[in-house]
């Protein structure tokens, strides 16, 4: 009689912690919105007014000016609960065993593995999902599987429009632009100059390069007499930014594949995010797993790492025989600082 033989879950639990800062290192938002566990039930955070003003004069023997302590806002959101759970059918465990052999056990490590790399690759494309909207529109909604508002959160994000679209190649002043939406750091503790970044998918970066405006980028290429006006690349122009203390271009054009396989940009045509270099180097926002209730089993805890309030379970069943893979987290973003941050409409 054939017999399964599957992964437990504190092997697959180890394996699931190496595999997911790998994934999170490959796109640039987790360096944005690094994410972080925190054993709350509720994503709550200070942001710390301005510091205003200039040190008081005052005569020899004359008393001190007082200064008023800055303001401290409070914002607090509800996490949004995410989970999937991927069956092993009685059909497929059924069928699952290799061809010619016979009263030996049926191994589903790899059946298991594939569905944990399914589970992974589907809670790393919400949280990328979650943080570009974030970013590039100032809001998200999470909607339920029968279209149901389960959260939505809005931040103070301000939009900066170029004054031609950058794909009308004649017109549009993208040299100028950037300099225009450099001086947003006036009145904030960030800098949009060389060491900003701005993301554009490769549309968006492709109009960037084609520009003609001989006022503007367009009189940036290179002109030879044989061969006349060369295209530029983007490392041609990302020199010429940092020379012009301007923001460097990152071109990111991932998207993932929706339930009926269309496919969705993280960054839509048109809409790019420009992101200031902050005076100390804080992360401008963190993307904060909460208590989950199934971690009070503490064989679905995967350790006390960035990742510990990740559930993750394989449960074997019968009647009907069944296998089943979980992977479930609450969980918001929490922003820090929005002024560092700039939707860009081009």
């Amino acid at each position: 009689m054939s017999t399964y033989a599957y992964a437990q879950n504190a092997e697959l639990s180890m394996i699931l912690q190496d595999k997911l800062p790998v994934l999170t290192m490959k796109d640039p938002l987790f360096e944005l919105m690094p994410i972080k566990s925190k054993d709350v039930a509720r994503v709550v955070w200070d942001q710390r007014g301005n510091y205003v003003g200039l040190t008081s004069a005052r005569g020899y023997d004359g008393g001190y000016g007082r200064v008023n302590r800055e303001s401290v806002s409070r914002y607090g959101v509800d996490p949004a609960p995410y989970g999937d759970q991927k069956f092993m059918t009685e059909d497929w465990l059924t069928n699952s065993r290799q061809a010619g052999t016979f009263g030996s056990s049926i191994d589903l490590t790899e059946g298991q593995a594939g569905d944990q790399d399914h589970l992974i690759t589907r809670m790393i494309q919400r949280l990328k999902s979650v943080g570009w909207t974030l970013f590039t529109t100032g809001t998200y909604s999470v909607l339920g599987p029968m279209g149901q508002l389960i959260m939505t959160d809005t931040f103070n994000l301000t939009p900066f429009s170029v004054a031609t679209p950058w794909a009308t190649l004649a017109t549009a002043t993208p040299l100028l632009d950037l300099r225009t939406a450099k001086l947003r750091h006036r009145g904030h503790s960030v800098s949009f100059g060389r060491n900003a970044k701005l993301f554009l998918n490769s549309q968006d970066v492709n109009s960037l390069l084609s520009n003609e405006n001989p006022n503007d980028l367009g009189a940036k290429r290179v002109i030879t007499v044989n061969a006349g006006a060369q295209p530029m690349t983007l490392a041609d122009v990302n020199r010429y930014l940092l020379e012009a203390d301007l923001p460097q271009v990152v071109e990111y054009d991932d998207s993932y594949l929706d339930e009926t396989g269309t496919v969705q940009m993280f960054i839509p045509q048109g809409y790019g995010v420009l992101v200031g270099a902050r005076d100390y180097g804080d992360p401008v926002a963190e993307f904060i797993f909460t208590r989950h209730a199934d971690l009070i089993r503490a064989g679905g805890r995967l350790g006390s790492g960035d990742f510990s309030n990740v559930y993750y379970d394989f449960e074997l069943k019968k009647n009907p025989a069944r296998g089943i893979s979980t992977l479930a987290f609450n969980g918001a973003p929490a922003f820090y600082f929005p002024s560092a941050i700039i939707p860009f409409r081009c």
